[in-house]
């Protein structure tokens, strides 16, 4: 029988014909079954494998995984079902290399540059300059000053010049940097570069120059330190967010804390007033009560948090959290009413006792809606003990679900597993599948996940239609038992065909062969008595019996000793007569022959074998031959 290689993920690489090779699939000769002289293959097949199919070429018939070792360039590379690519994935040369995955690094050496593939493009990581061009940016380097101690400074080069050198205190270098010999906080600038001009805002100038080259000096600007005070011209725009402060102690800050205005009064106990004119004069429109947190509108002397001198009008909503005292109650039509309490108590008296739940106020408290009909409920009723309505109830949404105790009991298409009883169901409509206990009906199929199932009836079983049982699982028999040491299964287990085939097919087979002429060893060698082994397959081909069926031979072989000619001379009496002949007297001639009896002297030996062979694979081994002692 052929051999069917299939490669790891289990598809088919190749069918191997028996006494055949395969050079022509893979780097591999793959060696069919009985194929004389397969040494040589095998053994130059663990080379290719030992170095890695070493060779300036790559393999001319590679499969998806295959490691090949690059000898002109020292590189081992795997196959990835397009290409060989490297298993390094950095690459140093001038060009970017073509073959490259994401994460694969090159190295620039025409510009000394570190690059990273993204999939889509290549990403510099440095140096931000070429080698042509020579140390350019920002460099943090650490000198020592003239005591010895270390500095931290920020050198700018360009084109390896270091032009500019940030110093975050002043100090004089230890050893002297060429274009700087004293380093002041702040930017420094290299001598040779005296005319450098940094353009942008400066912090502190003699005079400012504008776009006309128009100097303007302090006397221009606005003083901060003028009590006469200073009148500007333009507006004032205060653009940072400390804002404005008031007061000569500071009294009153405007500032912006995040995206919030903030007006401060920094007095303790402080009032604050503001003002508005009208047509008669000033009048105060708010005003702040510090010491009590009270804020009066249109009222100087507010006794509340929030105290109103007038009417008042919310077009929003307006949300009470505490207790509202209404002088005179006035029914008005409420589009929505909302409560921030989590409760809403009725049957309450004025006195706020608590009633008993039986009494008559209590019983039929709820929700009303009156309408021409009569009344729609949704009340207690004592004698039920229980929320009553005389109503539908309609749950509006699929997914909501009816609730005992915290559990889910009934949902629109199920009813929860925590009802496990219903002592009065009669009838059930059409089930797709059902699970009682482990046992699961499922269309045509009864399944137990976790045991066996069991089927206990009083009577016969009957098929009404009669089938054909199948799936069963081949018990182990006595026989198997013995040659695998599983245990045997009981006598109750169902026979199989398989079972069957294999007990009858498997009983060993025995055979007398005269081996007169052939050659026999006496061995437990599964490579001696080849030429039994070739008679037995005629006579039993191996590939239609069960593995490990046995045959056993009782062999015979004749050998003669002793004579095994006959000496009829000797034994050869003869008589002659004088004749005359020719005219010449008394020619002897032959008158009379007699032949006694021949004694032969031959002995036969018959040695007897007993020889024994199994089915392994389809083919007879031979497992043992001794010399048979009647």
């Amino acid at each position: 029988m052929s051999y069917r290689l299939n490669k790891t993920d289990g598809t088919l690489l190749t069918e191997l014909i028996d006494g055949k090779i395969d050079s022509t699939t893979t780097e591999l000769t793959f060696i069919g079954k009985n194929y004389q002289g397969f040494g040589e293959f095998i053994n130059e097949n663990f080379i290719k494998l030992l170095e890695s199919f070493a060779n300036v070429s790559a393999p001319s018939k590679p499969i998806k995984g295959q490691v090949w070792f690059d000898t002109t360039n020292n590189r081992l590379k795997v196959y990835d079902g397009t290409t060989f690519r490297s298993t390094d994935n950095s690459v140093v040369s001038t060009t970017a290399p073509l073959e490259k995955i994401e994460g694969d690094i090159w190295i620039d050496s025409s510009k000394d540059q570190l690059y990273y593939w993204t999939g889509t493009e290549w990403i510099l990581v440095g140096p931000i300059y070429t080698k042509s061009q020579g140390l350019s940016g920002f460099k943090v380097e650490t000198v020592k000053d003239s005591f010895a101690l270390d500095k931290t400074i920020l050198k700018l080069f360009v084109a390896g010049v270091p032009i500019l050198i940030i110093a975050k205190e002043t100090f004089t270098p230890a050893v002297e940097i060429t274009g700087y010999t004293n380093l002041r906080m702040g930017i420094n600038i290299n001598s040779a570069y005296s005319t450098f001009v940094v353009e942008g805002i400066a912090d502190k100038a003699l005079a400012i120059t504008d776009e006309f080259g128009t100097a303007f000096t302090i006397n221009d600007f606005v003083s901060a330190t003028d009590v006469a005070g200073d009148t500007m011209a333009g507006k004032l725009h205060v653009n940072n967010d400390l804002g404005l402060i008031i007061g000569s102690d500071s009294d009153h800050t405007i500032k912006v804390t995040g995206d919030t205005v903030e007006q401060i009064n920094n007095i303790t106990s402080s009032n604050y007033k503001l003002s508005l004119k009208d047509s008669v004069g000033s009048y105060a429109a708010q005003y702040w009560d510090t010491d009590n947190k009270r804020l009066g509108i249109l009222n100087l002397t507010p006794s509340k948090t929030l105290d109103v001198n007038g009417d008042g009008r919310f077009s929003g909503d307006l949300r009470i959290e505490g207790n509202l005292t209404v002088g005179t109650v006035v029914n008005e039509s409420v589009t929505s009413l909302r409560v921030a309490d989590k409760n809403i108590q009725l049957a309450i008296p004025d006195d706020s006792s608590l009633l008993d739940s039986t009494s008559e106020f209590v019983d039929d408290a709820g929700l009303l809606i009156e309408t021409q009909g009569g009344s729609i409920k949704w009340t207690y009723r004592v004698a039920k003990q229980a929320w009553t309505t005389e109503d539908n109830i309609n749950i509006d949404d699929d997914n909501a679900s009816l609730m005992i105790g915290g559990d889910t009991v009934l949902t629109k298409t199920a009813l929860s597993s925590t009802v496990t009883s219903a002592p009065g169901l009669i009838n059930i409509g059409s089930l797709a599948s059902i699970t009682v206990d482990n046992i699961t009906i499922d269309g045509d199929r009864i399944t137990n996940a976790t045991n066996g199932i069991d089927i206990s009836a009083l009577g016969a079983i009957n098929l009404i239609i009669p089938q054909k049982i199948t799936g069963v699982t081949t018990p182990i028999s006595a026989r198997e038992n013995l040659e695998t040491g599983q245990p045997e299964d009981v006598d109750n287990v169902v026979a199989t065909k398989g079972y069957v085939d294999t007990e009858l097919g498997s009983k060993t087979l025995v055979f007398g062969i005269d081996v007169t002429g052939l050659t026999i060893t006496v061995s437990t060698s599964a490579s001696d008595n080849n030429e039994v082994k070739d008679i037995l397959t005629s006579l039993a081909n191996p590939a239609t019996i069960p593995n490990g069926t046995f045959a056993n031979i009782h062999a015979s072989s004749t050998a003669v000793t002793g004579t095994d000619t006959a000496d009829v001379n000797g034994q050869l009496n003869k008589s002659f007569l004088a004749v005359d002949s020719g005219g010449t007297q008394n020619v002897s001639v032959l008158q009379d022959v007699s032949v006694a009896a021949v004694p032969i002297s031959t002995t036969f030996n018959i040695t007897r074998y007993t020889m024994k062979f199994k089915v392994i694979a389809g083919v007879w081994s031979h497992e043992v031959t001794t010399v048979y002692t009647p």
